[in-house]
């Protein structure tokens, strides 16, 4: 399904635009992650991150003794430094997926046999204990895509902060100039139809406040699209 052709517009009601014409979907902290990996100091992911892996790892310890693990939009790696800290015993390996140079710098920073990479470019879903994505998901250039693909080879899926719409029948391609990234927003009842049609239970599915500068866009008929971050697990 391609992105809704609407025209690039500044929003009124907030500081995200949204893009008629298709554009690479890049997310500028390429740079960024690259420097906070060199520098190699403590980080402390949130709680409420840290505490969705735990329901992640709750869910999958039913499916599996020995884990293989994808961490797509791995970041830092600091999400698979937990899990492999507090749930080693469960954990065989954990893919990081993630763009070229922070894949580079990844490898020159972790040492631990458990950990592989792989660029985003060339991944290709393959079958997986856990596939989980947190916060980068709509970064693809077809997030229902590719969900729809690891929901066939993946025994349980974990996306959080997965952008979404209500107001909205097909994907909108945003940019968000805070940021300096580009989304993409997905209609949210075709996620959900697509969770209930995969076959998998949904053991989660919550909705999270969105930032003031991106809860809403409108377009060029003024009419306002509210945007939605959603969570969830679902699992074969």
């Amino acid at each position: 399904m391609e992105p809704q052709p609407v025209n690039y517009q500044r929003n009124s009601l907030a500081s995200v635009t949204i893009s008629a014409d298709t554009i690479p979907v890049e997310n500028h902290y390429e740079e960024i992650m690259c420097r906070r990996i060199a520098e190699n100091t403590l980080h402390v992911e949130p709680y409420d991150r840290r505490l969705f892996l735990n329901l992640i790892m709750m869910v999958l310890q039913s499916y599996c003794s020995r884990a293989h693990i994808v961490d797509w939009g791995a970041g830092i790696g600091a999400q698979a430094q937990i899990l492999l800290q507090k749930w080693s015993p469960l954990i065989e390996q954990i893919l990081l997926v993630e763009q070229p140079k922070i894949v580079e710098s990844l490898k020159k920073s972790y040492s631990d046999s458990r950990m592989t990479f792989c660029n985003s470019e060339d991944f290709v879903p393959s079958p997986c204990d856990l596939f989980m994505a947190h916060g980068s998901l709509s970064y693809s250039e077809k997030p229902l895509t590719l969900l729809r693909q690891v929901l066939s080879t993946a025994k349980v899926v974990a996306i959080s902060r997965f952008l979404v719409s209500a107001d909205i029948d097909h994907p909108l391609q945003i940019h968000d100039p805070k940021g300096d990234h580009v989304e993409m927003v997905s209609p949210e009842k075709s996620l959900i139809n697509q969770a209930k049609n995969s076959g998998q239970k949904i053991f989660i599915y919550e909705k999270s406040p969105m930032p003031a500068h991106k809860q809403c866009v409108q377009d060029q008929t003024g009419r306002v699209i509210r945007l939605q971050n959603v969570s969830f697990i679902l699992g074969k």
